[in-house]
C-alpha cells in the first residue's frame, strides 16, 4: 500500500491504480478507504457497474446503508439520468427493508433505461416483499424481453405463485428452474414440499433426497 500511495501521488487519475488501491483496502477490511478510492473512479467512469457494485458491497459489509443512501442521493443530484445510481439507491433502501422507496428508485432506473434488466429484477423482489406477487410476476416476465430467464428468476416466479396458492403454476416454474440449473437446491426442496401437499409422497421423497444430496455437497 505504501508503494500504491506513492504512485497515487504521481498518477492520481489512473483508474487501474485507483482500483488496485481500493481492492487492496477492501481485502484488508478497510472499507471506508476502499470506498474513497472507488468514488474517485466514478468521477470519469460513472457507468462502470463493477465499481458501483464494489461500493455497494463495502457499504453492506459495514452495514452502513444510511451513508450509502446519502452518497447515492448526492450523486444523483448532479447526475440525475444515471440509471445505475438509481438502481443502487434502490438496493440500499431494499437492504433497510424500505421497499416503497426502493420501488420508486427502481422505477426511475427503468424510466431512464427501459432495457436495464437488473432494475426490473430488483423491483420485482421489493414488490414480492410487499406481497404484490402478481405485479412481481408481471415484472419478471417483462425482464425476459431483454435477457434470458435464469434459474434464480424462474424460481422466484415460482415462489410468487406459491404465495398466491397457485401450486400447479409454482410447481411448473420450480421445475423449469431445476431444468435450467440442476444444482439449484432450493428448487428441488420446494418441489418436494408441493408434491407432499398434493399427496404425491413417492415423488416428494425423490425430490427431497436430491435436495439433501445437494445440501451435503454444498456444505
Amino acid at each position: 500500500l505504501n508503494l500504491f500511495d506513492k504512485l497515487y501521488e504521481k498518477e492520481n487519475e489512473n483508474e487501474e491504480l485507483l482500483a488496485c488501491i481500493a481492492y487492496e483496502y477492501q481485502s484488508l477490511g478497510q472499507y471506508k478507504k476502499s470506498i474513497k478510492y472507488l468514488k474517485k473512479i466514478l468521477i470519469n467512469n460513472c457507468q462502470d457497474e463493477i465499481i458501483w457494485n464494489s461500493i455497494s458491497l463495502c457499504y453492506e459489509l459495514t452495514d452502513n446503508y444510511d451513508d450509502a443512501i446519502s452518497f447515492y442521493k448526492k450523486f444523483i443530484e448532479y447526475n440525475p439520468y444515471n440509471y445505475i445510481a438509481w438502481q443502487y439507491l434502490g438496493i440500499a433502501y431494499q437492504k433497510k427493508e424500505d421497499h416503497l422507496n426502493a420501488i420508486e428508485a427502481f422505477d426511475y432506473s427503468i424510466l431512464i433505461n427501459e432495457k436495464y434488466t437488473n432494475a426490473y429484477l430488483s423491483k420485482a423482489e421489493s414488490l414480492s416483499a410487499e406481497s404484490y406477487f402478481k405485479k412481481a410476476i408481471k415484472l419478471y416476465n417483462e425482464s425476459f424481453q431483454f435477457e434470458e430467464a435464469t434459474a434464480t428468476t424462474l424460481y422466484k416466479i415460482g415462489e410468487c405463485y406459491e404465495n398466491l396458492d397457485r401450486l400447479d403454476k409454482a410447481l411448473s416454474y420450480f421445475s423449469k428452474a431445476i431444468k435450467k440449473d440442476k444444482d439449484l437446491e432450493e428448487g428441488w426442496f420446494s418441489i418436494s414440499l408441493i408434491l407432499e401437499l398434493q399427496g404425491r409422497y413417492n415423488e416428494a421423497i425423490y425430490y427431497i433426497k436430491k435436495a439433501l444430496q445437494l445440501n451435503i455437497r454444498n456444505v
